[in-house]
């Protein structure tokens, strides 16, 4: 799996980087289009979006869609510039502000938990510390994403009953036929479907025992991510929370015992 999860700092942080970068560019190419009068979404989510939540997406979301695309491109082609980090953070900032989260909710916020130690590790110089310390921040946050929203969910005995799922799964606010369509699952299956993924949720620090263990978990998160983007078509929580996997892993690998060089 070390191809997969670098297990050195500098390649760890990388291919965060890379991933995390990866998805700025797919949400921006779907705010740039969706931005324009009458544009046409490029994901069924994108409709919904503008429907349920009346936002109003005048040419400053073009804009600043622009600016992020502008800015992920000029980090590729001149890396070791932090100015370009910096006008990425404050579109995605400026962004944050303007929609408080009403665009794609969740994942706005993880995409700022991502985007600030990476934008901190290239404005004071790659120093071997912060890209720790971004690892774990982002490590952290990561696991913390899925064990609050398990206690989240925990509190609320309609969770428990699966009818928490069950409501959730008939909500139009995300305006998707996803893969279940208008399917009359069964009160048992919706029990126990409600219960592993609060089991998921509330075990996910699990994946700190181990390599082994995060390998398992990511993988898990992965197949849930996926799960929502098919049913719901929020696929920006998918790319967005396994540009955090290569830092949880390295995190659990860490540790338990690994040590790698810069």
């Amino acid at each position: 799996m070390s191809g997969l999860f670098p297990r050195s700092p500098q390649d760890a942080l990388f291919t965060v980087q890379l991933m995390f970068l990866c998805a700025v560019v797919l949400e921006s190419l779907e705010e740039f289009v969706i931005g324009k009068p009458g544009g046409t979404p490029l994901f069924p989510d994108e409709k919904a979006v503008r429907e349920f939540f009346g936002v109003p997406f005048p040419l400053d979301l073009r804009s600043l869609a622009l600016v992020r695309i502008v800015s992920v491109i000029a980090i590729f082609v001149f890396p070791g510039n932090p100015v370009f980090w910096v006008t990425l953070l404050a579109g995605s900032f400026l962004r944050s502000l303007r929609f408080i989260g009403s665009l794609n909710g969740g994942s706005d916020s993880m995409g700022m938990v991502i985007l600030l130690p990476l934008a901190a590790d290239s404005v004071f110089g790659n120093h071997p510390a912060l890209k720790l310390g971004a690892l774990y921040w982002i490590g952290i946050q990561g696991i913390l994403s899925y064990f609050l929203s398990g206690i989240h969910k925990a509190r609320n005995p309609l969770w428990w009953r699966g009818e928490g799922l069950g409501e959730f799964l008939k909500t139009s606010r995300v305006g998707v036929r996803g893969f279940m369509g208008g399917a009359l699952i069964p009160t048992w299956m919706l029990k126990w479907i409600s219960m592993g993924v609060l089991f998921f949720e509330l075990a996910f620090p699990l994946a700190l025992i181990g390599p082994d263990s995060a390998v398992v978990f990511l993988g898990m998160g992965a197949l849930f991510h996926l799960g929502v983007f098919m049913q719901f078509g929020l696929n920006r929580f998918f790319w967005i929370w396994i540009s955090s996997y290569p830092a949880i892993y390295f995190l659990a690998w860490r540790l338990n015992g690994g040590s790698g060089q810069t």
